[in-house]
Formats: C-alpha cells, structure tokens, sequence
C-alpha cells in the first residue's frame, strides 16, 4: 500500500510539474506498462519504475536479448502476478526496485529453487550518501523519500547471495567491482520502434530558417538543475553576442534569474513522449550535455549523446570518462571541461554550418554501429547468461 501512495504522490507532482495534458498522459501511459502482459521466457527484467530508465534499461535490454536468441520479458514490481514468475523464469535482473514485503517474499523464493539474481543499474543511487545530496531525493514527497531513504535496491546489491551486476557504463561497474562484485557492462541503446521514431523525425525536421542557430537541453526527469548551471554563463554571455541565437530546454529545469535578460530568446517545454522528443531534438542544431564534475554525474550514461546522434544533431558534453568512451572528439563530437572550453565549442558550431552537419552525420554512424538493440558487443553478457539457463534447465530434468 505504502509503494501505492507513493505513486500517488509522483502522479500529483508530474502533473504539476508537466501541466495537466502532459502529465495526466505520462500517469496513462504508466497505467498501461504496469497493465502490460507478462510474455514468457528465461530471464525476467523486474523494475521498480514506468519511466525511461526501466524502457532503456529493462525494456530496451530485453529486446536486445531476445534479438540475440535469451527470452527475456519484464515485469513491473506492482504487478500483482509478481510472487508467481519466480517459478517460471530462470535468471531474474533487480533494476531500481524499491525493496518492500512482496519483494523480500520473492528475492526469497528465488533464493529457494536457487535461481540467479541480478542487481542493475544505470545511476549510483543505490549508495544513501549519493542519493541523499541529489535534487530529485530533495523534491520528492516525503513518503517517497522514506521508501527509498537507504538507496534504491540497496537490500539487494548488499545481498551476499547477489554475484553478478549489470552496469550502464564503465565507471559504474568500477564501483560495483570495489564491493566485490562480478560485473557486465551493458550499454544504454535505443529499441528498434525508437530507431524508427528517430529516423520519421529527421526526415520531418524543420530547419528551414538556417539564420536560427537553436542549442538544446533535454533535462528529462528533475533533479539537474545543477547540471544546467555550470554553463549558465557561458549560454547567457553568447546569448547576448549572437542574435541568432536561440535556446531551447525540454523537460523539468529551474534556471536562474541571470537569464531574465535574454529570456525572450528562451523556450522551454515540458515532458514529451518518446516521439516527440525525437521530434523536439531533430529540430535543435546543437545538442548540449553539462554535468557537475561529481562521482554522481560520472555514473551517468551517454544517453544524451545517442538520442542526438540519431537523428544527427553534433553535440558538446563535459569531458569525463563516459563521454571519452561515447565521443571521439572533433569527429562525432565535442568535449569540454571548463567555461572556456565550452564557449570554444559553441562558436565554433554556431559559426561553421558544414561542421555541424559534417560531426552530427559521425555521431548518427556511431549511434548505429554500437548503441542500438541489434549492435552486437555484450557477448559475454550474453554467453553467462545462456549458460545461467542452461544449467537452470539441467537441474529441473
């Protein structure tokens, strides 16, 4: 019941966040995930969440699976069959799963018929000391944050039964390894409906006013205001210098007052459906990712970068670890560390039309070469995994 009013209260504040229309849709649209049948098959995906974290980390991996030959399908913890597929699956992966009685019930059935358990993740929300600094912890209910208040799923990775972990990025499972964990890197990538999305959005995007130089910022879910403000000046001062300039910010973002001076160059929507939000950044010229210089921030996937380069929009991204992996610099893309960095590599996009087609066309190859559901690169992800199963198999002859 607790979890229940819990999502009551995130139900109230989208709304109010998103506005009435955008908001009661999102709240739909989760209704239907959470309604969505169980298909059957060998590896089950369990997700605390609705939004896009559980699409790209449990729906999207599991096509990815499924394209490579594992039955995998996903289960929202509040389905009311959960108790009963700890029967039917053969390897069950945790993401972001708040840890309550009917949980606890299951990881223990599970444990029982000696299954193999998984912990996910794509954030370092699972450490309290992380968690408890970030602005999403501050702004949700007061419910939520006692749901959550020793980490997302941190029962389950300080679990001495739980081996093996699944990690969005590199830096990630660095982590994971120093608790003396086995773990897999298994890229964020983008589903096959998604590719398609993406492809109908730059053949529709709309850039007929080429004296218009648009920046985009997609914050996605709340929480990175902070983020955002470490190039606020930077955006204000070019703001200022180029009238052809524009600015445009999608999602829950509260930007500082300093920019009531250009505001009217200024547009920012709320949260859009996975389409539109091709749509929205198909439209923008150059795609900005910033990021406070924090072990939080390090964790954080490339998703920005890849939802850009598919529909091949260049983008700038703070220079860490990450960002080297995703981006090869000058080519698919920019990286900056520092204020002067950062402007650099806004004129020098703004300035250079050809430049931006010329890095947005590498960011689009390399989004397509490793960061979609039939990239190949997991196999030995793939290879424990078959064989989790196939002993699984065995022991039920």
């Amino acid at each position: 019941m607790g979890i229940w009013i819990g999502r009551v209260g995130k139900a109230i504040d989208s709304i109010k966040r998103d506005g009435l229309r955008s908001g009661t849709k999102k709240i739909m649209d989760a209704f239907r995930m959470l309604k969505k049948p169980v298909e059957p098959g060998d590896v089950l995906f369990v997700t605390g969440g609705v939004g896009r974290s559980a699409i790209y980390r449990c729906h999207n991996q599991a096509e990815e699976l499924n394209l490579h030959d594992i039955k995998a399908s996903v289960v929202v913890q509040d389905n009311k069959e959960l108790l009963s597929f700890a029967k039917t699956f053969k390897v069950f992966i945790f993401h972001r799963t708040i840890f309550d009685n009917r949980i606890e019930r299951f990881i223990e059935s599970i444990k029982k018929q000696n299954k193999t358990i998984l912990f996910e993740t794509d954030d370092l929300n699972y450490e309290p000391r992380h968690l408890h600094k970030t602005d999403y912890y501050k702004n949700i209910n007061e419910l939520e944050r006692r749901q959550i208040k020793n980490g997302i799923g941190s029962e389950i990775i300080n679990d001495e039964y739980v081996t093996h972990c699944v990690a969005s990025t590199a830096f990630l499972a660095q982590k994971l390894r120093e608790k003396g964990k086995q773990v897999f890197v298994s890229k964020n990538k983008l589903s096959q409906p998604e590719v398609e999305d993406a492809q109908k959005a730059l053949r529709l995007a709309d850039k007929s006013n080429r004296n218009i130089i648009k920046l985009g910022y997609f914050s996605g879910t709340p929480g990175h205001d902070r983020d955002f403000a470490t190039i606020e000046n930077v955006l204000i001062e070019l703001l200022q210098e180029y009238s052809n300039m524009r600015l445009f910010i999608a999602g829950p973002l509260g930007i500082s007052e300093k920019f009531d001076q250009v505001r009217d160059k200024i547009e920012q929507v709320s949260f859009v459906p996975m389409d539109r939000h091709f749509t929205n950044i198909a439209n923008i010229d150059i795609n900005l990712i910033p990021l406070e210089d924090d072990d939080f921030c390090r964790a954080k996937s490339e998703i920005k970068f890849i939802e850009a380069g598919i529909v091949s929009v260049p983008t700038i991204a703070f220079d860490n670890q990450t960002f080297k992996e995703a981006i090869e610099n000058g080519v698919s893309g920019f990286l900056a560390m520092n204020n002067e960095e950062w402007k650099e590599k806004i004129v020098n996009l703004i300035e250079n039309e050809e430049l931006r087609k010329t890095i947005g066309k590498k960011a689009k190859e390399a989004v397509i070469e490793k960061y979609t559901t039939e990239s190949e690169g997991n196999g030995e992800y793939y290879e424990f995994l078959k064989l989790q199963i196939d002993v699984e198999k065995n022991d039920g002859c």
